[in-house]
């Protein structure tokens, strides 16, 4: 290879190198068990609302939607009596799929059932759904393709940590880019408003009572509050698509990641959100660092 060209066999290569190398699957495995927790928490909402939002005597009836929803979206409801029983049978086999996906029980198999169930339920009422649904049920999909038995599985719970079993780059890359794909969108449509590039975005935001968990207090309704905010989310959104790829900047952005969502969760109703987009960035973390940490939480529980 000479400075300015490259050869097809030393690009393959380095394909195959980016792409099928093996490295320890422990941060697969555990992005595998926050999406199962994810799963979890999610059919847990759903179980207190499904009589409403999900039955064929509910605020979105099965005559409205056989007649605008059905002949276009897949779901299993469309195979299935139209009874509220049908879809409790729905929510307990995701129910099942998700716990089994947390521990590591065919977890593969485990995803693919979350994928098609949480496919039926969102095309069942896709009126009701959040940024939130959509993102961990993407999740579940990687998590088909991505071999996450090794570790952390109670099918082999004396041996829940090791380091020797491996997997392919490729499922976890596609998660990893994807997470920064949302922050790339986000920061480019946002610049497309006035009001992000005059400071004053948060200030719509919060002040509409609907999305806020609480009146903003008088010291924060300030002109300097709403544009440090406003352009402190520009600033990190860019960082989470673009230094979290430099190794020596990104555990600094994982966090400043983490303490932005967690920011958003405080101040406004969008929670499940946050909690999806974390356990996202969990996918950056390295098997090294995991493995650092459970050491420690191993060595503080003797």
């Amino acid at each position: 290879m000479t400075l300015l060209f490259i050869t097809f066999g030393e690009l393959a290569g380095g394909w195959n190198q980016l792409l099928f190398s093996e490295q320890s699957s422990l941060t697969l495995c555990v992005f595998r068990a926050l999406t199962g927790m994810l799963v979890l928490t999610e059919t847990r909402n759903w179980l207190s609302v499904y009589k409403l939002l999900l039955s064929p005597d509910g605020w979105f009836g099965y005559d409205e939607y056989i007649t605008l929803q059905q002949p276009a979206r897949f779901s299993l409801l469309n195979y299935m009596p139209p009874s509220t029983r049908s879809v409790e049978v729905l929510l307990g086999v995701q129910t099942i799929a998700g716990f089994c996906l947390t521990v590591g029980i065919q977890p593969q198999l485990a995803a693919l059932i979350c994928f098609i169930t949480l496919v039926s339920i969102h095309n069942r009422n896709m009126y009701v759904l959040s940024s939130g649904d959509a993102l961990y049920r993407f999740f579940c999909l990687f998590l088909v393709f991505a071999p996450t038995q090794t570790q952390l599985s109670v099918m082999d719970y004396p041996n829940l940590l090791q380091p020797e079993a491996k997997a392919p780059a490729w499922p976890l890359l596609m998660i990893q880019l994807f997470m920064a794909n949302i922050y790339l969108k986000n920061v480019f449509f946002k610049l497309q408003g006035s009001s992000w590039l005059n400071g004053t975005a948060t200030q719509l935001v919060l002040r509409v009572r609907i999305w806020n968990r609480f009146v903003i207090p008088p010291v924060l309704d300030r002109s300097w509050f709403y544009k440090t905010t406003t352009y402190g989310t520009l600033v990190i959104e860019t960082a989470l698509f673009t230094l979290i790829w430099i190794d020596e900047c990104r555990l600094a952005v994982v966090a400043l990641g983490v303490l932005f969502h967690l920011g958003l969760w405080v101040f406004l109703r969008i929670g499940f959100f946050q909690m999806a987009m974390i356990a996202g960035l969990g996918a950056f973390v390295s098997p090294h660092e995991y493995g650092y940490l459970f050491g420690q939480i191993q060595r503080w529980l003797a």
